[in-house]
This record gives structure tokens, sequence and C-alpha cells, in this order.
């Protein structure tokens, strides 16, 4: 029964296939239109019936046990020689592989003068990291520090913002005296008239 349900399907599936569609264009009067969906009938029947013995044959190949999990297919090559030795060989190199990636990851032992030499290194580094900044960054503060030996040599009479001999100029440098306050008549002369009183 499943064989020619198979063939009828596989005739319909044909013939709709190879007929134009319904709404591709709106029929004309005219005999043309009608005579290519005729012929189109008769040209996928046609194909229908000649696909038909390829169908029976095909079918015929298979095996009884064709729903099997095995190979349903009639051969005379055995497929599946070679695969135990192909998925031993893969097997192989992956472990291979994985056993030289865990020997390359294990980490080499050190002996105590590897130990020693690294530790004087780092001090040695933070040393030369104290120092070197403290000089580098000197370029921002030097003028504080030339101010503050200064003050320090001179037992604090020189600030350190000038010379000695600048400090006692500017000491001895008198400033002008504030001009005189005008008194209260003088202003309001000034306010109505705006000039000074003589």
């Amino acid at each position: 029964m499943s064989r020619i349900a198979d063939v009828l399907v596989l005739f319909f599936i044909s013939v709709e296939a190879l007929s134009p569609p319904a709404c591709k264009a709106p029929r004309m009067s005219i005999g043309g239109s009608e005579m290519s969906s005729r012929r189109s009938a008769i040209a996928g029947a046609a194909v229908g019936i000649f696909a038909l013995p390829f169908a029976a044959r095909a079918q015929e190949k298979l095996t009884e046990n064709a729903m099997s999990p095995t190979l349903a297919i009639e051969s005379d090559k055995d497929y599946l020689t070679g695969n135990d030795d192909s998925i031993a060989a893969i097997a192989r190199r992956t472990a291979e592989t994985n056993r030289a990636a865990k020997l390359a990851a294990i980490p080499l032992q050190k002996t105590e003068a590897d130990i020693l030499a690294e530790k004087e290194e780092a001090k040695r580094n933070i040393l030369l990291i104290g120092v070197g900044g403290t000089l580098a960054s000197t370029a921002f503060f030097y003028r504080n520090l030339q101010r503050l030996f200064t003050k320090v040599i001179s037992g604090g009479q020189d600030s350190g913002y000038g010379t000695i001999q600048d400090q006692k100029y500017r000491r001895g440098k008198k400033t002008p005296p504030p001009p005189p306050q005008k008194s209260a008549g003088q202003k309001l002369f000034r306010a109505f008239f705006g000039r000074e009183l003589e």
C-alpha cells in the first residue's frame, strides 16, 4: 500500500510543479492561454508517468529492514572497517598532545641561588626607583630647597627670596607719605563745582 501511495504522491507533485500558477496572469478570452494551461497539465502527467518506473526501482533497492539503525542499503562495501583503528589513532594523538601541554604548564623548580638573586634584584630595583623618583621630582621644588638652604646658612636672617644686599636695600627704602586728608569744605566744594579749591 505504501508503494502505491508514494507513486501517487510523486505523480501529483510533478503535475503541480509543472503547471503554471492560477494567479499568475488574468485569463484572456483568446485561446492561447487556455491551450498553455492544457499543455502544461499534459506535460506534467507525462513526466509523472515517466518517473513512475524509476520510483518503483528505487523502492525495490531498499532492504526489508529499512527502518533499522544499521545500514539499509545493500552493498558489497563495508563502510565500518577501519573505524576502530582511526578512532584509536585520534585518541593516541590527543593523549600525547594533552600530556605535552601538562608538562609545559608545570613550572620549573627554582634553586636557592635563583631565589636569592631575584630578591637582590628586587631590592636593587626598589632602591633605584625610590632614589630616581625623588631626584626626578626635585625639578618641581628645587627653588624651595634653595631658599631653605639660604635661610639655614644665614641663621634665619635671609628668607631666601633675594640676596642680603637686596634685603638691606628694601629695608632702607622709605615709602612715600600718604596724601594729606582733605577737609569737609574742600570735599563739598569739589562736589558742587567739579574742581579743587585753591
